[in-house]
């Protein structure tokens, strides 16, 4: 039987059979990709997000045996230590926050890992922390023993920098408090957990332990204008100058050393070497001569919410002479005393510690 060409309506029908099917597998695609998109925006990990995570893990670093951290506590102070080798938490002052990580087995310097033992010593005084048989503990020994070592606790793998970890022993769990340190807590809670820092790169409070006498200082009114002294010796306020006349070495007539408290007498040395005192024909500042006398002391009284105790950095502060108070407004700077005999708005200054500079 001879077969006939086939007709143009059956090419027709399958030339459309093959647009159908592409068409579909097309739309098939889109539909693929649409559903792709949709679950990346629904959460699930990019490439980028991928490269990131990657990224970050290798910038983690790990503790390792023979470190120096510090350890912040839950209130954003920090675990100290003294030269006599008492531990508590207080604000850092001059790397009396730093400790060293020791493995108590010895010769083993690699990563610390969360469950591993480890012994604490203070890098001031040389001595690792010790619990005694009451719970007690004070970095007093030069001897690694059962009664220093510490198991980390918090974690699994290893003990990471910026992690917060626990320390505990056969009693419990390192406490640290104001008024000193034991491991007497049974459970550990927020407040025996400590976040591994790096020393000088603390984030947490730093102790404000007073002004002392010989360190520098800078006097700004509350429109941030400074007490200055020229290079002709006078005194006026204007904004920070570029070098260091408004910086004066506080010092004491009676040659006193330590701290600084609220009613001491201060003799301000400027700049130029000379001191800070009151004419006495019109009560004016200057600072030009090299001899203390009665018109260049000043006693520190307290401002608006200060009075007593020690004087700090950033108190408000005014100082009296035997004929008024430091005059703190703009232009030349003179002394003045209210009606009542007290100091008035223009007469108070924030002192300032002054960190790089010495006179």
């Amino acid at each position: 039987m001879a077969v006939g060409n086939p007709s143009p309506l059956m090419i027709s029908t399958k030339m459309d059979y093959k647009r159908v099917a592409a068409g579909v597998a097309i739309a098939l695609f889109a539909v693929a990709a649409v559903v792709a998109v949709s679950v990346n925006m629904a959460g699930e990990p990019t490439l980028e997000d991928l490269a990131a995570k990657k990224a970050a893990a290798k910038k983690a670093t790990p503790l390792t045996f023979g470190s120096s951290i510090t350890l912040m506590t839950a209130y954003n102070e920090y675990v100290v230590h003294s030269k006599s080798g008492m531990v508590y938490m207080d604000g850092y002052s001059f790397g009396d926050d730093v400790f060293k990580i020791v493995n108590p087995k010895g010769g083993k310097k690699g990563p610390v890992k969360y469950g591993d033992k480890v012994a604490i010593m203070g890098t001031l005084n040389k001595k690792y922390l010790l619990c005694t048989y009451s719970g007690k503990v004070a970095g007093r020994t030069s001897v690694i023993g059962k009664d220093t070592e510490w198991t980390v606790v918090g974690g699994s793998g290893p003990v990471m920098l910026n992690d917060r970890v626990s320390f505990k022993n056969e009693y419990g769990f390192l406490r640290v408090s104001k008024d000193g340190t034991n491991s007497n807590a049974p459970t550990n809670t927020a407040s025996e957990k400590y976040l591994i820092g790096l020393p000088g790169q603390e984030t947490g409070l730093k102790l404000a332990n007073g002004l002392h006498y010989g360190e520098v200082v800078e006097l700004m009114n509350p429109d941030m204008q400074f007490l200055q002294i020229d290079h002709n010796g006078w005194a006026a306020m204007g904004g920070r100058p570029l070098d260091n006349w408004h910086h004066f070495a506080v010092l004491s007539a009676l040659h006193r050393e330590g701290v600084i408290s609220y009613g001491d007498k201060l003799v301000l040395r400027a700049h130029n070497g000379r001191f800070v005192s009151v004419r006495e024909d019109n009560r004016a500042l200057e600072a030009v001569s090299r001899s203390i006398t009665d018109e260049s002391e000043f006693t520190i009284v307290g401002g608006p919410g200060f009075g007593s105790g020690f004087v700090k950095s950033r108190d408000m502060v005014a100082l009296r002479n035997t004929v008024g108070y430091i005059d703190s407004k703009h232009g030349e700077t003179q002394l003045t005393m209210g009606p009542d005999g007290h100091y008035g708005p223009n007469n108070v200054f924030q002192m300032l510690k002054v960190w790089d500079s010495s006179l």
